[in-house]
């Protein structure tokens, strides 16, 4: 699960990445790609603040190996006990 929410995160992180060059306002560039405006920038930096859990999801897939493979954590006591801790954390963050 922890693999599948960071894969949308990363998906979130490389629109932001490919749409940047081209969504900033026009006012703020001379180059002639850019064609947003002041709402595609918010927009931007919106998309922006939800890439931001990608990072801590690599962080927490470290976390459950070191558990998991270091201390022999049991997936079903990770998965009931830390694992939404991890979600909440994650969502909660960008906001």
């Amino acid at each position: 699960r922890i693999l599948l929410v960071m894969s949308g995160f990363d998906f979130l992180n490389t629109i932001h990445v490919c749409l940047t060059p081209f969504i900033m306002p026009s006012e703020s560039s001379d180059n002639f790609w850019v064609v947003g405006n002041d709402a595609t920038c918010t927009l931007n930096a919106v998309i922006e603040q939800w890439t931001y859990p990608s990072v801590f999801y690599y962080i927490a897939l470290s976390f459950y190996y070191l558990l998991r493979i270091r201390y022999s954590m049991k997936d079903s006591f990770f998965g009931k006990r830390i694992e939404p801790w991890i979600h909440v954390f994650m969502i909660l963050y960008p906001l």
